[in-house]
């Protein structure tokens, strides 16, 4: 029988190691939690409370930004192109992760779906 020779014998986790990766995940998930808020708060500014309709759409990983139309809110009749689905609240968390593309380039006018066939538009920046 071969003998090992200078390494320490492996050894099943035992409760404190269990322990501690479930404090090392909790602190994860905490640090995830607070820069979500974090940055709908600081970038995206929302308009009516906490998780409302944000003034700004920012796509951090891939596109420009938007900022919202001062308009009334339109109904799904007038909102072709680009929409996205609120996630928390009135912000779109999850969409802001997607390329907002209509046709294969950006698209001009981001629609952020808020009531039942009911839209707020956003423009990009620099858009006329």
């Amino acid at each position: 029988m071969p003998v090992r020779v200078g390494l320490p014998r492996p050894r099943l986790p035992n409760r404190a190691d269990f322990a501690a990766a479930a404090v090392v995940l909790a602190a994860i998930l905490g640090v995830c939690i607070v820069g979500t808020g974090m940055f709908i708060q600081i970038a995206l500014k929302p308009t009516d409370g906490r998780f409302g309709a944000p003034e700004y759409l920012r796509f951090p990983f891939c596109g420009p930004s938007y900022t919202l139309e001062e308009s009334t809110e339109l109904t799904a009749a007038v909102a072709p192109g680009f929409v996205v689905e609120p996630t928390v609240g009135k912000v779109p968390v999850l969409s802001l992760l997607t390329y907002p593309t209509v046709g294969g380039s950006y698209a001009d006018h981001v629609y952020l779906h808020v009531g039942p066939n009911k839209y707020v538009e956003y423009l990009r920046d620099g858009y006329p």
